[in-house]
């Protein structure tokens, strides 16, 4: 039987003791990226000749890095919530994500720039409901004047931010807490403002979907779009938590202590969120084609058309049908290579979808301004990319935390995780209520 030297020794390892170096080179190494996609964006920037074309590319590229940040909150709550060996896997990295929130505002400005512009030019920006000369003469857009107004958009984008950044705060100030030492009343902190939170989240992040998103085509709606985009998010932060924690630690000792069952977890959840998001692209499409009405079908016949239609049928293949027949495979969910070479996969075929949703608004075809527009549409991903990677890898090794949240009570069973079946928890230790110990 292990020692309460051992046992402690094995579960109060701290983050930079383990990944420190690996954290150090991600943020030396995505700066890189960031500047590449600068200089990118710049070229195509300057060769399309104007900023609609820009800010078109920004705000698919801004989707995604947001996404995975309100995606992180998300699932911490979510975990805080349930409990589960899974969660603690990526716990961690899920904090360190949820730290990058000013990063994230920051990112935001150029789409309210976006929004400020369009109120000038609204037939050539993100925005045409802005535009006061547009929405006065459109019975629509006049109906539809009380929410979609510029400064309705700005006051509830900022009350948005204030919430998440609030919702983040908590989280790590009372996980800070929990370190400290075991207290059941952080526990139910936690627990209890998570519950609130998932509910606060999925809220807002409709909200924020359908005044980023929906409103740049504001004559078409859609009841499914709320829970599109938290589908969107939910997967896409799984895929990256999972392709960072292979990154960082594939080779050490204490990630190969993990039990199979937690990563056939995080399988099953791609899974379920690849399955979600198939059910949700159909229903949307298949309620809109049934109803058969014309304000319902501009968004679908502005992908179905000039060769988009050819990105959507992409879209099923590499977001459904081949993730699908993979992740049914067991060797791919109980193997954390293999599942991160498939959440690679999905990370390029989600920035493909925000894509999808986003330019044939603005774009006759995929072609239009072809080969230029297309730097932008490259460029800015990777440089939103490198810079929330940078900011992410920075929080990870600032915070230093133990890698495991040794005070958490629902560790009993899951961590270490080679023979929960025959731990013994140690009396009067930081292990007492949490963590078992495993035969030596």
């Amino acid at each position: 039987m292990a020692t309460h030297e051992q046992s402690h020794e094995r579960t109060d390892v701290r983050i930079n003791d383990l990944i420190g170096p690996r954290l150090d080179a991600l943020a030396a190494k995505a700066p890189i990226a960031a500047g590449i996609g600068g200089v990118l964006s710049v070229a195509g920037l300057a060769m399309t000749w104007g900023t609609n074309s820009f800010f078109q590319s920004y705000l698919f590229a801004f989707l995604f890095w947001f996404g995975v940040t309100l995606g992180s909150t998300t699932w911490l709550m979510g975990h805080h919530v349930t409990g589960g060996g899974w969660g603690y896997i990526i716990r961690r990295p899920l904090e360190a994500a949820t730290r990058v929130w000013p990063i994230v505002f920051a990112m935001w400005v150029p789409i309210m720039i976006a929004m400020f512009l369009s109120m000038s030019n609204g037939h050539h920006g993100l925005y045409e409901w802005a535009d006061a000369s547009i929405r006065d003469t459109d019975k629509v857009l006049t109906s539809k004047s009380g929410y979609l107004n510029p400064i309705g958009w700005l006051i509830r984008s900022v009350f948005f931010f204030v919430v998440w950044f609030g919702l983040s705060f908590y989280l790590n100030k009372w996980s800070r807490e929990e370190d400290e030492g075991f207290n059941p009343l952080v526990r139910h902190r936690l627990s209890l403002m998570s519950s609130v939170g998932l509910l606060i989240s999925a809220l807002t992040v409709t909200f924020a979907s359908i005044d980023w998103v929906m409103s740049i085509e504001p004559h078409w709606f859609s009841s499914l779009w709320g829970l599109i985009f938290v589908v969107f998010m939910g997967h896409s932060t799984l895929c990256l938590m999972v392709v960072l924690i292979r990154y960082l630690a594939w080779d050490l000792p204490i990630v190969k202590q993990i039990e199979s069952r937690y990563i056939r977890d995080l399988g099953n959840f791609m899974l379920a969120f690849t399955l979600l998001w198939a059910y949700t692209n159909y229903s949307q499409f298949m309620i809109q084609y049934s109803g058969n009405i014309a304000e319902e079908a501009s968004w679908q016949l502005h992908r179905t058309t000039h060769g988009w239609q050819f990105i959507g049928f992409g879209n099923i293949i590499f977001h459904f049908a081949a993730p699908f027949l993979f992740l049914l495979m067991s060797l791919t969910k109980v193997n954390l290579r293999n599942l991160a070479k498939l959440a690679v996969f999905l990370i390029i075929a989600r920035h493909l979808d925000y894509y999808f949703y986003v330019i044939p608004t603005f774009r006759n075809s995929p072609m239009d301004s072809f080969p230029f527009a297309i730097l932008a549409d490259i460029g800015l991903p990777l440089l939103l990319g490198g810079l929330w990677l940078t900011a992410w890898a920075n929080q990870m090794r600032k915070t230093n935390a133990p890698i495991v949240p040794q005070f958490d009570e629902r560790l009993e069973g899951h961590w270490p995780l080679g023979g929960h079946d025959h731990g013994h928890a140690v009396e009067h230790s930081p292990l007492a209520k949490g963590v078992t110990t495993t035969h030596g």
